[in-house]
């Protein structure tokens, strides 16, 4: 083979694995970033359309769920689960359309756990919410949720 045949070929080759690594960085979403997305839409305006979208990732019957706030304490499990669906909607439709402001946003993901920690303020005052999530499989679980 010619020097010249070789070097086009290698540039070919070299030009087909830079295309197949940019590829892959846009189709595959790391965890961190599907739990950074997670967070952006808990921190952003309250609608029936975040919460169905932040409700998928909550499910007590495959993760148990605690959700602490102020001085309450609630879990909800396969037994209970349809009860978390109706509180949390129940809580939430009088803060629809309120537009959120954030203040501070963390995730920390470390293998199969994840911590998310959110400040946000609105007209209706300051919330922080610490949210704690489960990787089963491929999926994030809420396993709790505590608001301060």
């Amino acid at each position: 083979m010619k020097p010249k045949t070789l070097a086009i070929l290698i540039a070919a080759l070299v030009a087909a694995v830079i295309a197949a690594l940019v590829v892959w960085d846009i189709v595959v979403v790391t965890d961190q970033e599907r739990l950074e997305a997670f967070a952006d839409l808990v921190t952003s305006e309250v609608s029936p359309e975040n919460i169905e979208a932040a409700m998928a990732y909550v499910d007590p019957a495959v993760q148990p769920i605690v959700v602490e706030v102020r001085h309450q304490t609630l879990r909800f499990d396969k037994d209970n689960r349809d009860d978390f669906s109706l509180m949390a909607r129940g809580r939430l439709r009088p803060y629809h359309g309120i537009k959120q402001h954030v203040m501070r946003k963390s995730v920390d993901v470390r293998d199969s756990q994840a911590s998310i920690n959110t400040e946000t303020f609105s007209r209706q005052g300051r919330v922080s919410v610490d949210w704690e999530l489960r990787k089963r499989g491929e999926d994030w679980w809420v396993s709790r949720v505590a608001l301060r």
